[in-house]
């Protein structure tokens, strides 16, 4: 006899002892207080109305709801969860589940992965309510590729120029760029040369429906593997989130070199691994979103 005809509701195997029915809103006390919550949304009503553009900020390796807490108060547009069992910012699926249950949907929630089974992190992407999922393994183009119900965030190990090449054979919506450390995959709390991002400006226009593999109307252009390149106004350029040995403060430093869309942070902010420095947290936000990144056309 199934569930369903049992009355329970269906959930899945990796929380075989919880039911939608027994899960309950989280205690007041754990909620982010209204106030607060206003003035971390206030970053992007600002970002709609104003002249320009401020860089969004994802903030990784969260194991806590008080770390989370103080990084969606604080600003924070991204929350990365580690589900890489060999990383000391690791975390269980059932916990991430309880966690991002208490969160607001105003900040959206990354799940990283390494070389990890696609089906395995299908299931968990379904089950804790992701809306992203970060690959920063040696994952493949077929591998990434076969993402196609989900936003995709690929990571690149900077090591050198030829670390940069061969990008546009992967379908992500998001290339996030963090430095090379053989056997450690991120969290290395190193930054790579900022010089080699020199050339990612000039990178060639994609077009919004790249990755749903749909023909382009008549008229448009293919320029290759990166896209359609001539739709009006539906063109866009590749985005880049910057990691790798970042702090409060050396981003300002970072953001007058190369406008990436996002900046990533975990160690940076940290005052032991998978324990966050709220202050950190505030002072690196704070200072990567008065830096400007980019004009709004």
């Amino acid at each position: 006899m199934s569930m369903e005809s049992r009355g329970q509701s269906p959930w899945h195997p990796f929380f075989p002892s919880m039911r939608r029915n027994l899960i309950r809103p989280c205690s007041p006390l754990l909620r982010i207080h209204p106030e607060r919550s206003r003035r971390a949304e206030q970053w992007p009503a600002a970002e709609s109305r104003g002249l320009r553009r401020r860089v969004k900020v994802k903030v990784c390796g969260i194991t806590n709801l008080r770390d989370a807490r103080a990084a969606v108060a604080a600003g924070a547009d991204f929350l990365g969860f580690v589900f890489y069992k060999k990383s000391p910012r690791y975390i269980a699926p059932v916990k991430a589940f309880r966690l991002i249950s208490c969160l607001p949907r105003t900040v959206r929630k990354v799940g990283v992965f390494v070389n990890e089974d696609k089906e395995r992190v299908k299931a968990i992407a379904a089950a804790c309510g992701l809306d992203m999922v970060q690959f920063h393994g040696t994952e493949t183009p077929a591998y990434v590729n076969a993402f196609k119900a989900c936003r995709v965030i690929k990571a690149v190990r900077v090591k050198g120029r030829r670390s940069l090449e061969g990008l546009d054979k992967y379908r992500a919506d998001f290339f996030l760029l963090d430095t090379f450390r053989k056997g450690r995959f991120g969290g290395t709390g190193e930054r790579f040369s900022w010089k080699l991002l020199a050339p990612l400006a000039l990178q060639p226009v994609r077009h919004k429906l790249w990755r749903t593999g749909r023909i382009p109307p008549h008229g448009c252009k293919d320029n290759g593997a990166m896209g359609f390149s001539s739709w009006g106004s539906t063109k866009k350029k590749t985005k880049f989130i910057v990691s790798g040995g970042l702090t409060p403060d050396n981003v300002g430093e970072l953001l007058q070199v190369f406008k990436p869309y996002a900046v990533d942070v975990s160690s940076g902010v940290e005052k032991a691994p998978g324990k966050k420095d709220i202050g950190k947290i505030r002072q690196f936000i704070q200072k990567a979103k008065k830096a400007a990144v980019s004009p709004i056309k």
